[in-house]
């Protein structure tokens, strides 16, 4: 059998040519204040969403460098980042865990008005405790902070375990202008 399908790999792998990569495409971008901690690719408009460490706005970044305020979210207390941005392209809207020392939470932007469809408080993601009877699957999918020491739960109390992130705020709180680099591999 070995004998049958040796001459057809010798022919996949001397007709196999290499494939010409581009060099990677990089964008140059600044934006006052902005300490990006999480972006994503918007394939329908073709720009990236960045996430703010220390002001609640979502930029557009376009592959041109061109910068633009994409959501303002004033309703969000004044010292509200964005941590984790996903976008859903199913429901057309973007994802974000939003963080505020009392604060942490889910919320949910409708992509073409940008309008606010939810904001959910963490505490609807806690794990279930002995006095509340709650599904044990929705620990899975738990927002987490990495401001905050995060506790990972699994289905079993005793191997429960705790992990504790550094801080990756700067201590010095004055304006700066942050000068962003993103990379892509055309």
């Amino acid at each position: 059998m070995f004998r049958q399908i040796l001459p057809l790999l010798l022919l996949l792998f001397f007709l196999a040519a290499p494939i010409d990569c581009r060099h990677p495409h990089v964008i140059n971008f600044r934006w006052a204040n902005l300490y990006p901690e999480s972006f994503t690719w918007d394939p329908k408009s073709d720009h990236f969403v960045v996430g703010s460490l220390r002001q609640r706005l979502l930029i557009s970044v376009s592959d041109a460098g061109v910068v633009s305020a994409l959501i303002s979210d004033d309703s969000l207390p004044a010292n509200a980042s964005f941590l984790g941005i996903s976008l859903d392209p199913r429901l057309h809207r973007i994802l974000a865990v939003v963080h505020s020392p009392p604060f942490s939470g889910l919320v949910a932007y409708q992509l073409p008005t940008f309008r606010r469809l939810f904001l959910t408080h963490s505490t609807a993601f806690s794990p279930p405790t002995r006095s509340r009877t709650t599904s044990r699957s929705i620990t899975g999918a738990t927002p987490t902070s990495p401001i905050q020491p995060m506790t990972s739960y699994s289905k079993s109390p005793r191997t429960a375990r705790r992990r504790s992130y550094p801080d990756p705020r700067p201590s010095n709180p004055t304006q700066w202008t942050a000068a962003c680099r993103i990379t892509t591999a055309d």
